[in-house]
């Protein structure tokens, strides 16, 4: 019952925009290889043999299982983040608490070279706060990464265009027309650059080798370690805080201390961060029908009103932050059906194929939370957790409600369950597709072992032993507002694993 967007930390965006880690004329080039490719599908007389040769001899990528490089498979981002961080000679580095991209979750295989890529700004995210790590990377995208990991250097391009489908007013003019006068990359037999077409692996080992040839390998220097020389008083805002803590994490870690929960966000008292506030003065409000959203610090905040089957009435999510936000909705009862469900959640799916991480793996997984609701209609403030996809037809939903104001959950009740001194009733459908913890007294506020949780429902056997997490929410089930504008406020919320 959630969406699947995001949008960058702007303290992240931030920081990224003033790193300046790579020189303009880097290190000593990587040697280039006379050796075999050592690949059975790339033999010599191969049209790039020595480009691929040269990139597997120096580690910058490898091949599959079955022995071959498969050049003519399109490169991924995730793949490219990979190769350029490969490229640089794999850099200490560590990823932030926070994730730099909501669908690259801290346990993704390819967290540490994407993050490195954020980092040093050679790549960037969408708009939506994701990286689609999955998806082919472009060749206008390859154009631009690669002129930043040269240190984006002083160019003026040329007053008529070479390629004749990159304009003097594309928005990757500059990047494209660097890319082949530098002699990187050629365009086509007719004239065309074709910057939407997908990289293969053998176009982009020949524009790696040729970047070598012209520059050498990335000269990348992080930043001097400053030691420990800040307190939370130094900085008259959060933000300033948390960049200064982002900036310096990576290769350090909390080296001052400002972390003091190990939560990802430094100075938590400092102005600029309201958890624990109402807020009062919203910077983004989602107003539908339809659905709206945008990520924010590693969260999204989606005023989700999912049950399009029936006319829904007008409702609108006000954030102050992902952690002190509220929702005003006014909606009619249609049979006692769920209408909206207004929430902040965080992705451990990457929406591309891979479900996310297994519960075993985790050592913890805990939220702490603050919400409460006008105690008319119809709701349930609840989380709503997915396992094994994300509201499809093999996912299972499990929701912990906090606050329940005449709601029934799907279902029988079975049994009960005490976690952290609390009992709650647990209901289920017979397929165990749905279960819910329904606490016998409300919870305003708290902090919840979700791991404990999840893992007590693996003995009963209602959950797989395999199965993976896909997405955690906080937010409210609305069936209706007894006929008025009802609003609900949330003032805390965050999740911790390892």
């Amino acid at each position: 019952m959630t969406a699947r967007t995001r949008r960058l930390s702007l303290v992240l965006a931030v920081l990224l925009t003033s790193t300046g880690l790579f020189t303009t004329a880097p290190a000593t080039a990587v040697p280039a290889a006379a050796v075999d490719s050592g690949f059975s599908d790339v033999r010599p007389g191969h049209g790039y043999y020595k480009e691929i040769s040269w990139l597997a001899a120096n580690g910058i990528a490898t091949g599959y299982r079955d022995g071959e490089f498969k050049p003519l498979n399109p490169v991924s981002r995730q793949a490219a983040a990979a190769f350029f961080y490969r490229f640089s000679g794999s850099p200490a580095f560590t990823p932030w608490r926070v994730p730099a991209f909501s669908d690259v979750p801290n346990r993704s295989s390819s967290v540490t070279e994407i993050s490195w890529t954020a980092y040093t700004r050679v790549a960037t995210g969408y708009s939506d706060g994701r990286f689609r790590p999955r998806n082919a990377v472009t060749r206008r995208e390859v154009a631009a990464f690669l002129y930043r990991l040269a240190g984006s250097p002083s160019y003026t391009p040329p007053s008529t265009p070479e390629f004749r489908d990159v304009s003097r007013t594309n928005r990757s003019y500059k990047v494209i027309s660097w890319l082949a006068d530098t002699g990187i990359a050629k365009g086509y037999g007719d004239g065309t650059f074709k910057p939407g077409y997908p990289v293969t692996r053998q176009v982009m080992a020949g524009f790696l080798y040729r970047f070598n040839a012209k520059f050498g390998a990335p000269g990348f220097t992080p930043p001097a370690n400053p030691g420990d020389v800040k307190n939370c008083s130094d900085f008259s805002t959060w933000s300033g805080a948390q960049k200064w803590y982002e900036k310096y994490y990576p290769f350090y870690g909390d080296v001052a201390g400002l972390d003091t929960d190990n939560d990802g966000y430094a100075c938590p008292s400092l102005p600029g961060f309201t958890s624990g506030e109402v807020c009062t003065s919203p910077t983004r409000k989602l107003s539908g029908p339809p659905s709206s959203g945008y990520s924010t610090q590693g969260y999204y905040l989606h005023n989700n009103m999912w049950n399009t089957s029936y006319a829904l009435g007008p409702e609108t999510l006000a954030a102050c932050s992902y952690h002190s936000w509220y929702v005003t909705s006014r909606q009619t009862n249609h049979a006692g059906a769920v209408l909206t469900y207004p929430n902040v959640h965080k992705d451990y799916t990457d929406w591309a194929g891979y479900e996310g991480p297994r519960v075993s793996s985790f050592k913890s997984l805990t939220s702490r939370f603050a919400a409460k609701g006008p105690r008319v209609g119809i709701y349930n403030v609840a989380y709503d957790i997915w396992l094994n996809g994300v509201a499809d037809n093999n996912s299972t939903e499990v929701m912990i409600w906090t606050e329940n104001y005449r709601q029934v959950p799907a279902g029988s009740k079975v049994t009960s369950a005490t976690f952290g001194g609390r009992t709650y009733d647990v209901w289920k459908t017979s397929d165990n597709r749905y279960i819910a913890f329904v606490p016998r007294t409300v919870m305003y506020s708290g902090t919840l072992d979700l791991l404990a949780m999840l893992k007590w429902l693996q003995g009963r056997g209602w959950l797989s032993s395999t199965a993976t997490l896909g997405q955690v929410c906080f937010g409210v089930e609305v069936v209706h507002t007894g006929g008025t504008t009802a609003r609900w406020d949330f003032t805390d919320f965050a999740i911790t694993d390892s």
